[in-house]
């Protein structure tokens, strides 16, 4: 159950993170519907224009690729799209969304050697936060570490990497990942014993009552902030 200050913190997060939402963005009906949310929402309330398909499929020339500024995709798609959709467009913008699980760094190499001049914003998602709560920009001509990062909190978001003791974990070190913040659902409909095994008391809020989402998933965070992914933990759905 999300709230709709979600979506509008969302929305507005990506219209000012990326100026190709005031252009036309082409949206893969074939990614998951979760993965396209966002963007949609960002890119209409930015007057922008959207146009929804398959990259690679026949088209009329007014409904296709072709165009338009800033391409929105899923991790799982990205590979099928590169090849079918070399040929269309030449996006400035191209964001690939994950829903869990660790990012793959061949594609997204693969993507960016055939794609020198595009911006590859790497986004991970969850049901559970309404949509992308980690992301990360890699410009044209930006190395890309060997693994690929998930990127640093959006805002009115915070993200944790604790021990069992819900503790800190020093940077470097692996732990479990939680999410905090204003972004959180209200847990899940009709599943209150779900809820509140992965919706937990936070201990780090600046008022009594804040929760944290146990996301199920092991993560490093870097000395300047950065999370990177490392598998699933123990009870990760």
């Amino acid at each position: 159950v999300v709230e709709h200050r979600t979506l509008v913190d969302h929305a507005v997060h990506h219209q000012y993170a990326a100026p190709t939402h005031h252009g036309v963005t082409f949206l893969d009906v074939r990614a998951p519907v979760s993965a396209l949310l966002t963007p949609l929402l960002s890119a209409l309330s930015a007057g922008g224009g959207v146009r929804l398909g398959v990259p690679g499929e026949d088209a009329a020339p007014d409904a296709g690729p072709a165009g338009a500024q800033r391409l929105v995709t899923s991790r799982d798609r990205l590979s099928a799209v590169a090849e079918r959709a070399a040929d269309e467009a030449e996006f400035a913008e191209v964001t690939v969304v994950d829903n869990g699980g660790t990012p793959a760094v061949d594609d997204t190499r693969a993507w960016l050697a055939a794609h020198p001049r595009t911006t590859l914003v790497s986004a991970h998602s969850a049901a559970e936060t309404g949509g992308p709560w980690l992301d990360h920009r890699t410009g044209p001509g930006e190395p890309l570490p060997d693994r690929a990062p998930a990127g640093t909190p959006v805002p009115n978001t915070r993200a944790y990497v604790l021990d069992d003791y819900l503790r800190p974990v020093p940077p470097g070190g692996t732990g479990d990942l939680y999410i905090a913040g204003s972004s959180l659902a209200r847990g899940y409909a009709e599943a209150p014993g779900l809820t509140g095994d992965r919706f937990v008391a936070c201990p780090f809020g600046a008022t009594g009552g804040e929760r944290m989402l146990r996301t199920g998933e092991r993560a490093r965070r870097s000395a300047d902030g950065l999370f990177t992914l490392h598998g699933r933990g123990h009870g990760g759905t």
